[in-house]
């Protein structure tokens, strides 16, 4: 109604009134008003798009209404909000952690193809930046890019390039989940393996419940990929910490000689 009323007038004081009114209910309901579902809020950005405040107010504006999507599962509809500010609406060190924000997003939506080249809008822009924290950005761009050819069947492709980074818990929990995902069991026995290490086990003391989903994790993977001689080893390690754990039954079942 409001809209309409300022198309009756155009130009005139009164129009610019509510103009400035309409602006301000819109950042109200879309910033403040918490009992508004996601498809709601961006239902009213889309009829509404025309009153988004310009500038950095804008941008945080936009960028809430697309978390507020992400976390009610409309990957697709904050990913295409997401790749709007970044292809008309950002710049710099702002466009490279939204177009981050947005690969992510699009690999929790299974599209790689869209991940990786929002991946390659924000690489060139961190590169740029010598700080320490666009250098980790970097890092995570690169972890990203290989689970993003995982889900294209680019599994060989992915695992290469995560061999190009030092061992550490992020990389190897990665190569771990892409091996595993991909049926190539030795890969994933031997991420895992690096993943034990990581966790630097005290078997003088209980094991926590992620310690034994790796334990047993990895001698699935060794049961599968045939290689008796290491799932012996384990078992013979770990059988008597893994007594302890929910995962008892499963490991000496998993590890027990044939």
């Amino acid at each position: 109604i409001l809209r309409d009323a300022i198309s009756m007038s155009p130009g005139s004081d009164v129009s610019r009134d509510i103009t400035a009114y309409m602006a301000d209910i819109f950042k109200s309901i879309m910033m403040e008003d918490k009992e508004l579902t996601p498809l709601d809020a961006v239902t009213v950005y889309e009829e509404f798009r025309e009153l988004t405040p310009a500038g950095d107010a804008g941008n945080r504006l936009i960028q809430k209404l697309a978390e507020r999507l992400v976390e009610a599962d409309l990957l697709a509809r904050a990913a295409g909000i997401l790749q709007h500010q970044i292809d008309y609406r950002l710049q710099g060190a702002e466009k490279a952690r939204v177009a981050e924000r947005l690969a992510a997003i699009y690999l929790l939506d299974k599209t790689p193809d869209k991940a990786i080249a929002a991946l390659d809008a924000a690489k060139p822009l961190y590169e740029q930046d010598a700080s320490a924290e666009a250098k980790k950005s970097l890092h995570n761009i690169e972890l990203m890019r290989a689970r993003a050819l995982s889900q294209m069947d680019k599994t060989e492709e992915a695992l290469a390039l995560l061999a190009k980074f030092d061992p550490a818990p992020d990389v190897n929990r990665l190569r771990a989940d892409i091996a595993w995902q991909a049926g190539l069991w030795e890969d994933a026995a031997e991420a895992l393996q690096d993943l034990i290490l990581d966790e630097a086990l005290d078997l003088g003391r209980p094991l926590t419940d992620a310690q034994a989903d790796l334990v047993l994790n990895r001698s699935v993977a060794l049961n599968l990929s045939g290689n008796r001689v290491a799932l012996a080893n384990m078992r013979k390690r770990y059988e008597e910490s893994m007594k302890k754990t929910a995962q008892a039954r499963l490991f000496d079942v998993v590890t027990r000689p044939r």
